[in-house]
């Protein structure tokens, strides 16, 4: 398996020269070639506190898994003050979660698969503890955090799809998993799937890290510039999502006074405003809102929870393209039902609980999508109460788990 390693960090070297420029153009059309160098390892490290001895790095890929770590990173901080928190990303919107609302010590984008940066890192921040937020495979950072801090992976997950992938190359990925102190899987089914790559890690099904803690709904305020009208929000949407709703709101007009688009990638709102604009609705980007136009996109980060306080119906998207859905408890947090497509497999955990107090309609095609916006709320005569209460259970006793985790390491 090493020579594999090693063949495989030649053809990284030797490939360089192909996809350095093709990375950095990417990035200039996408107007964030200001971040190609730290990409490449060139970070400044300035220590933003100096009382503390030692640093845990997570490493989360996205917002999604930026903002799934927050509860715990919380605990950690309240229950051991000479730590310092690092979070690595590979967007720079997550380093922006990572800054602005986890504040962590150190935040930047990982110079993926450039061992020697990464080595430099760990030095540079006293990293005792590597954390790897779901599953990211990336053979130089396991390898590198594995040789210089006690790594481990929480949330783990491996879909169908995936799982054939890597049971394809099961001596590379087993090697691989190998390199792992601790694997807390997000379910049986994962831990599964893992063990039959690798069944000499010790993996424990812990439960999922994205279960969150309800916020104080009375901190969070509505968004001014939108009043409190009758309006549509579609969360999280990717590309086809928001012609669908874009249409069933032609459709059922008499009914709404407004339909919201928030999409997953918001460099994507201009091209969904011309969309609606091009289906003979007036429509405008919330960062130049005109409130009489049917649609606004939302062309900013941070709106979401503002936005589901007044919305009358919820869509959560990334679920009727199979991109397997994404985070539905932010809404359900309002007490409210939402609706998504079949694809939610990203969320099951929370998806079998919600389901068992009825709280998610699906949606497929244009009839049900209908039927569901003819509906009148629903969720006012649910029972919100006990299905709060599962959820903070299941979350309580995965982030003690990790904590306990992470002290008994401290103490070796």
């Amino acid at each position: 398996m090493k020579l594999l390693l090693i063949l495989y960090n030649i053809l990284l070297v030797i490939s360089a020269p192909l996809w350095v420029p093709i990375g950095y153009i990417v990035l200039y059309f996408k107007g964030k070639a200001q971040h190609f160098s730290e990409r490449l390892g060139f970070i400044k490290l300035q220590k933003t506190s100096d009382n503390k001895n030692i640093t845990i790095l997570f490493h989360a890929a996205s917002v999604g898994e930026v903002r799934s770590i927050h509860n715990l990173i919380t605990e950690i901080r309240d229950r051991n003050s000479n730590i310092n928190i690092a979070i690595s990303t590979m967007t720079t919107t997550g380093r922006d979660i990572a800054i602005n609302e986890i504040k962590a010590d150190y935040a930047f984008l990982i110079p993926i698969e450039n061992k020697i940066a990464i080595r430099r890192i760990i030095k540079k921040l006293n990293i005792k503890i590597s954390f790897i937020v779901d599953t990211e495979l990336w053979p130089n950072m396991i390898v590198t955090f594995a040789r210089y801090t006690k790594l481990i992976m929480i949330n783990a997950r491996i879909s169908d799809k995936t799982f054939n992938t890597y049971y394809f190359f099961k001596p590379f990925f087993a090697y691989l998993l190998k390199q792992f102190t601790f694997i807390f899987a997000k379910s049986n089914e994962d831990k599964n799937k893992i063990d039959s790559l690798n069944s000499t890690i010790k993996t424990i099904a812990l439960g999922n890290i994205k279960f969150q803690k309800r916020k104080n709904i009375d901190e969070i305020k509505p968004v001014e510039n939108i009043p409190n009208s009758n309006y549509i929000l579609i969360a999280s949407t990717h590309s086809n999502e928001e012609e669908i709703f874009i249409k069933a709101f032609k459709r059922n007009r008499d009914k709404f006074d407004k339909l919201i688009i928030a999409p997953r990638h918001i460099n994507r709102s201009p091209s969904i405003n011309d969309l609606a604009l091009s289906l003979n609705l007036t429509s405008s980007l919330f960062s130049n809102i005109d409130i009489n136009t049917d649609v606004i996109v939302i062309d900013k980060l941070g709106m979401l929870e503002p936005l589901y306080i007044n919305a009358s119906k919820i869509f959560i998207g990334g679920s009727i393209v199979d991109i397997g859905g994404h985070n539905i408890y932010e809404a359900l947090q309002f007490s409210k039902t939402v609706a998504t497509g079949k694809h939610l497999y990203n969320f099951k955990e929370v998806q079998v609980i919600a389901d068992e107090y009825s709280l998610i309609d699906y949606l497929e095609t244009d009839v049900e999508i209908d039927r569901w916006l003819a509906l009148n709320d629903k969720h006012k005569n649910l029972n919100f109460i006990s299905f709060f209460e599962k959820i903070d259970t299941i979350n309580s006793s995965v982030i003690n788990k990790v904590i306990d985790t992470i002290q008994n390491i401290i103490k070796e």
